[in-house]
């Protein structure tokens, strides 16, 4: 699977640094202004399209990445 941080958009890096962080959908949908519904569902868009079984896969790829450090 080819992983590309460029097919990201800031508010999806925002909300992986903020999962990264260790904040909860339910935080993170609170500081994003929107629906805890919203972010479970961005996530999941997030690991479908960069080919992620899981968000500490996510997370552990973007670590590597210097997306967040």
């Amino acid at each position: 699977m080819n992983r590309n941080v460029q097919i990201l958009s800031d508010y999806e890096l925002n909300v992986i640094r903020l999962l990264a962080e260790g904040y909860s959908q339910k935080t993170i949908s609170k500081q994003m202004k929107t629906s805890e519904e919203e972010v479970n569902q961005l996530l999941s868009d997030i690991l479908r399209k960069q080919g992620f079984a899981s968000s500490f896969e996510l997370i552990h790829w973007a670590y590597e990445e210097a997306i967040i450090s």
